[in-house]
């Protein structure tokens, strides 16, 4: 029989494995229930648990730090040195700081340190993007870059939500400039490329990967939602009061919402779920009149716990077809 010791230091290690994609959940449960009871490993997996999150956070904030400093390196130098201000200098420190956590994640995918070098890159890259200076070359490797970066399967959380952000903004002053469009196109094509990542995510973690990441799912969904309500306001401002629009939001969102029930993803449906409920408070201010507003809250409260109810069902009617 196994000590206390010997599973909770196996099941601290095999959250590891899992969160490197070395291993799936169930293997990890499989491993576990194959040395001892259940009943042994709560409080480990809660203390594992709540050790990954927070290691993460300050790997999190390390690399926020480090993308810092280096605009302020960058902005420093500029103004000690009384150059002409370029990004050039930003974009090299940022193709620097991208494959240095390229490089470590593929010899050690263990290393956080090297999410927070990735983390920090995408900072200065977006910086010189925003700018009019070698705006050519800046805004496609940002969209690349940060494509890959939500793409690949085994990356946490913050990673993936800022090369989404990085993603949306890329593509948005791409098509923007280049183009000589106006910002609703510029919307729209964000739109367009928020839908192609979202579902390149679906089909990579479920090729590759082999589970669904509802975290960077529910990110890129919010990150749709939030294009089609820039576009949807740019579009229809003339035509439509800003009532209407939140209700073509809506309606949007929902036929968002059940792709992701018909494609039994929870990153989709949780996604469009805290759009909708974001609008549905926007819709009840601009209403106004607290009985109205009211009403409405509740209304789509209703609607929400109802496809709570349905997507519950059907993931479990799923599950047990698949069986």
């Amino acid at each position: 029989m196994p000590t206390r010791e010997f599973v909770e230091e196996l099941a601290e290690e095999s959250t590891a494995w899992v969160q490197e994609g070395l291993i799936t959940p169930d293997a990890r449960d499989g491993i576990l229930g194959r040395y001892a009871d259940p009943s042994l490993l709560t409080p480990s997996r809660e203390r594992a648990r709540d050790h990954s999150a927070l290691t993460v956070i300050l790997y999190t904030l390390a690399g926020l730090l480090v993308g810092a400093a280096t605009l302020a390196l960058f902005f420093t130098l500029i103004e000690n040195f009384n150059t002409q201000e370029t990004n050039l200098p930003l974009l090299v420190m940022g193709i620097l700081l991208l494959g240095a956590g390229a490089a470590l994640k593929f010899s050690r995918p263990g290393f956080l340190f090297a999410e927070s070098l990735l983390i920090a890159a995408i900072i200065p890259l977006a910086t010189a993007s925003v700018d009019e200076n070698n705006r050519a070359f800046a805004r496609p490797l940002l969209l690349l870059a940060a494509g890959a970066l939500a793409l690949y399967p085994h990356f946490r959380l913050p990673v993936s939500a800022l090369a989404i952000v990085g993603y949306g903004l890329a593509g948005f002053m791409i098509i923007d400039v280049f183009f000589e469009g106006t910002e609703a196109t510029g919307f729209f094509a964000a739109l367009v490329l928020m839908a192609v990542l979202l579902a390149s995510i679906v089909t990579v973690d479920r090729h590759v990967l082999g589970r669904d990441r509802t975290d960077a799912t529910a990110v890129a969904t919010i990150g749709l939602g939030i294009a089609t309500a820039a576009w949807l306001g740019e579009t229809m401002d003339m035509n439509w009061s800003s009532e209407l629009i939140e209700v073509a939001l809506g309606l949007v969102m929902l036929v968002v919402m059940g792709i992701g029930l018909l494609v039994s993803h929870r990153g989709i449906a949780l996604g469009a779920a805290a759009v909708i409920a974001v609008d549905a408070i926007v819709f009840a201010f601009d209403v106004g009149g607290v009985f109205l507003g009211t009403v409405s809250l509740l209304a789509v409260a209703g609607l929400l716990i109802w496809q709570a109810e349905f997507l519950k069902r059907y993931l479990r009617e799923a599950g047990r077809g698949a069986a």
